[in-house]
């Protein structure tokens, strides 16, 4: 349920809102007979208050209550081998993640570009990160636990331009430093660190039927609450043509063209140091059609949006 309530007097301009979720889950795990119902109701406020200073400036502050719950992947207890002395497993008993975001931002309408600048807070509870553990065998289990609170401070700026009417360009920057701190059995979580997140997209149109599309992203290094993990770059490209009279669009995507998507780690505890690498699936290259019955091809701009995941 979801209800808000908003108005504009003047240069100034709010939106109060809040929403009712209630959570129904159950693992049930037949070979074992063992049960894990969940069910939780939550109340999620918000509220976005808005000053114009002039036709082409704004000031904007915000503050909303959000939630992260544990994928089925998460929730899964079935092991997972990824060598004969290294297992991952789901927790079912994984509760959700529940953030507390304050942000100030100040935006900018110039001629051929729109910027945000914005600096913002993010609070949260229950955080959860894969906690590695060693068995009496040596053997090592990765599974995700609820181990505290994190916090995030930092500074991003968002920018969406029209430098020609064949060329956009949007991406953002995002610089912040957070603070962990934690607890499980009997291990002392507390990690700080400064990281920084970037990403770009750049769309030409040539001739009006052929869109190419470059996109980017790099999230740099950081600690986690074991170790650090190392910076991941991707690339993604895109080819896009207008056939049959606009009618149908034939599209030859490539994604991760340097195949340089990969997660790097390195973990330390009391008796073990692991590194580990995680590579997504590798590079993969597809051909779309895509055939328009009685409806026009549609061309919306280019929207910004604020990555609200880990560290934000």
């Amino acid at each position: 349920f979801y209800a808000s309530v908003g108005n504009k007097i003047n240069h100034f301009s709010y939106l109060f809102g809040g929403r009712i979720e209630h959570t129904n889950l159950s693992t049930d795990l037949i070979l074992t007979n063992e049960k894990n119902p969940r069910s939780y109701t939550n109340v999620f406020p918000s509220l976005f208050l808005s000053y114009e200073i002039s036709g082409k400036n704004a000031v904007q502050l915000s503050y909303s209550k959000r939630i992260k719950r544990p994928s089925f992947y998460d929730l899964n207890p079935f092991f997972t081998y990824s060598n004969n002395r290294s297992i991952y497993r789901g927790n079912p008993n994984l509760d959700p993640q529940y953030t507390d975001s304050y942000e100030l931002s100040y935006l900018s309408y110039l001629s051929f570009v729109t910027l945000s600048t914005g600096i913002y807070y993010r609070h949260t509870k229950d955080y959860s990160q894969r906690i590695i553990t060693v068995n009496p065998d040596r053997t090592t289990v990765r599974q995700p636990e609820n181990i505290g609170t994190y916090d995030a401070f930092g500074l991003e700026l968002t920018y969406n331009s029209t430098i020609a009417s064949w060329w956009k360009i949007n991406g953002s920057i995002n610089l912040f430093s957070f603070n962990l701190d934690g607890f499980f059995e009997n291990q002392i979580f507390k990690r700080s660190d400064i990281t920084y997140r970037s990403r770009l997209n750049s769309k030409i149109t040539i001739a009006k039927k052929y869109d190419t599309q470059i996109s980017a992203r790099y999230r740099g290094p950081a600690k986690t609450a074991q170790g650090t993990r190392k910076q991941i770059l991707s690339f993604d490209l895109g080819v896009g043509a207008d056939v049959i009279t606009d009618k149908a669009t034939l599209t030859l995507s490539v994604k991760d063209v340097f195949n340089s998507q990969n997660f790097r780690s390195r973990s330390r505890g009391r008796d073990f140091v692991i590194d580990s690498e995680f590579r997504w699936a590798t590079r993969r290259v597809s051909l779309a059609f895509n055939y328009r019955l009685n409806k026009k091809k549609t061309f919306g701009g280019n929207r910004s949006q604020n990555n609200h995941g880990y560290g934000r």
